[in-house]
Order: structure tokens, then C-alpha cells, then sequence
């Protein structure tokens, strides 16, 4: 058996709950722009067959209190009601950078 053939056979067949553990809730992506971080995330929600929500950052921070949470909320009332589902948040590093926090 080749390798990866002997790889693919291992992500194909590997399942972390008959080992004890916890699948992951959540994956963090992170990597200079154009490097198909969105990519990846769209097609993963594609051939799991979920729902996919994308969230702009910019579109979310708000100078105002109350409201970047109130959108993030609805966002994820949304996405949990969709479960299981992909919620991508892009450009939100960018913002914070811009903010005096």
C-alpha cells in the first residue's frame, strides 16, 4: 500500500470517539490572504452537507455598544439553529488591529 493511499485510508477510517476522545467543535484558520482559507471552509461545508455562514468582520465591529454582539448573535442563533453548520469569520483580525484596545 502506497502512502497515501495509507493516509487517505487513515482520514477516511479514523474516528476519534472509539479512541476516547472529543471531535472538535471548532477549527482555526490562520495564514496570509489568498492562501484558500475561505476556500477551504466553503468546500468542507459543501461536502458535509451543512449550512454555510460567513461573517465579515468589518461588517460586524461597530463603534456602538451593544450592537457588534447583537449581530454576532443572530449570526450564530442562526447557524446553531441549521446544526450542524460552518461559520467562517473573515478580516477580523484586521479590525482589532485598527482599534485602541
Amino acid at each position: 500500500m502506497e502512502r497515501t493511499s495509507r493516509l487517505k485510508y487513515i482520514c477516511l477510517n479514523f474516528n476519534p470517539v472509539s479512541l476516547g476522545l472529543q471531535p472538535p467543535h471548532g477549527v482555526l484558520l490562520h495564514g496570509p490572504p489568498g492562501t484558500g482559507k475561505t476556500s477551504l471552509a466553503l468546500a468542507a461545508a459543501k461536502e458535509a452537507g451543512v449550512k454555510f455562514f460567513p461573517i465579515n468582520g468589518p461588517e460586524i465591529i461597530t463603534e456602538y455598544y451593544g450592537e457588534s454582539e447583537a449581530a454576532l448573535l443572530s449570526v450564530f442563533t442562526a447557524a446553531q439553529a441549521e446544526a450542524p453548520s460552518v461559520v467562517l469569520i473573515f478580516f477580523i483580525f484586521e479590525q482589532f488591529k485598527t482599534l485602541s484596545i
